[in-house]
């Protein structure tokens, strides 16, 4: 009734039919399920035993929906380590659903994602995953021309992905998604819009409108926008769509593949 859009993010696991209707009924916009391996190999980086079952119904369920346009609906896929060789399995059983997936690179400056596995282990920066990752973006360009609506990805996101994992601030890129949402964690702190910053006050001792109105957290949504900060790779692709030089990119690609497709 305020105006807010409202979606949300899900592992999938609790998710049900009378669960899932009720929510869009709510008045809920978008869900998306995260998925990044299938089978044993999901229950692994889960850390649930027969996971997947559970999530591979919920992920039909969302993909009903969002066919039938009652839903914004799609998957996310965490890249990282131990998941670039798993894309392409996730890819084709998303594909058999009929539900798009989004390729999110992992994290490892924000808040909620600032542990020790997400920079060694899982970060692709070895040169025999950046080989891999390498594979992988020269795919995700041929997939975008062949089948490009099972990608929530432009040809710029596709690129951006490599420089991520080379340099997570792409400072020259602003982050306009940080000026556009409202993050506060379920302790009350508001977190503004990003999650490597740190919180502005508790929601539950001061009101909203006199936090957003101190001069500390007007500074800090000037520094988001320029990213003085870490950089993450949380919304990512808003902010190539909207960032001049990647429009045009974009347009000069889908050109170029369109046309060679054509003469092929």
């Amino acid at each position: 009734r305020r105006g807010f859009t409202v979606g949300m993010t899900t592992n999938g696991m609790l998710l049900t039919k009378d669960g899932l209707d009720n929510l869009i009924n709510a008045g809920l916009a978008a869900i998306t399920v995260s998925i990044d391996a299938l089978d044993a190999e999901y229950d692994h980086i889960r850390g649930v035993g027969g996971a997947f079952e559970r999530v591979k119904e919920s992920i039909r369920l969302i993909a009903e929906r969002n066919r039938a346009k009652e839903i914004y609906g799609y998957a996310n896929f965490t890249l990282m380590t131990d998941t670039i060789g798993t894309f392409w399995d996730v890819k084709r059983f998303l594909d058999d659903v009929e539900l798009p997936v989004h390729i999110c690179p992992i994290d490892k400056n924000s808040s909620i994602f600032n542990v020790m596995e997400n920079s060694v282990s899982q970060w692709v920066g070895s040169e025999e995953g950046s080989k891999r990752l390498d594979k992988l973006i020269d795919l995700l360009r041929e997939e975008k021309t062949r089948n490009p609506r099972s990608l929530i990805l432009s040809f710029p996101g596709i690129r951006y992905i490599r420089d991520y994992f080379k340099d997570p601030r792409q400072q020259k890129i602003p982050c306009v998604s940080s000026q556009d949402r409202i993050f506060i964690n379920p302790y009350g702190a508001l977190l503004s819009g990003c999650l490597c910053m740190g919180d502005f006050g508790d929601l539950t001792e001061y009101p909203f409108r006199e936090l957003i109105n101190m001069k500390k957290y007007k500074t800090a949504k000037k520094n988001m926008f320029y990213k003085r900060c870490p950089g993450c790779s949380c919304g990512y692709l808003f902010n190539l769509n909207i960032f001049p030089p990647s429009i045009a990119e974009n347009i000069f690609q889908k050109a170029k593949y369109f046309l060679g497709n054509k003469h092929a």
